[in-house]
């Protein structure tokens, strides 16, 4: 990520290849932790915390849900957009990187990523 990138910023490098970035909170932290995953680069933590990050997905409601990396905490129909479910995941931060990169081969929309 360039260090003058609108959507965030490099802070610092480390010697083994990992660095600290400054990224937006709320709807863009979703839109930049997406364009990092495409890009390949994994996230370890997020502000400090390495357990476990909430994601909800939008996916077609006649589709099966393949598996989920973490815990579903709950299913819910939507009229808007129509035929669509959303499904309420929790976790592991070492593992969204990975779902941000799968969810749209799968036929699903990452709708929130609950950054802390």
């Amino acid at each position: 990520m360039p260090a003058d990138d609108r959507r965030g910023a490099v802070l610092g490098r480390y010697p083994d290849g990992r660095a600290l970035l400054a990224l937006p909170r709320y709807f863009d932290f979703r839109i930049a932790a997406t364009r990092l995953a495409n890009d390949g680069i994994g996230i370890l933590d997020i502000a400090g915390n390495a357990s476990e990050i909430l994601v909800t997905l939008w996916k077609p409601r006649d589709v099966a849900t393949g598996p989920l990396p973490g815990r579903v905490l709950f299913t819910q129909a939507m009229s808007d957009p129509p035929g669509q479910q959303r499904v309420a995941v929790l976790m592991p931060v070492a593992q969204l990187s990975a779902l941000l990169r799968s969810a749209p081969r799968q036929g699903w929309t990452v709708e929130h990523v609950y950054d802390y």
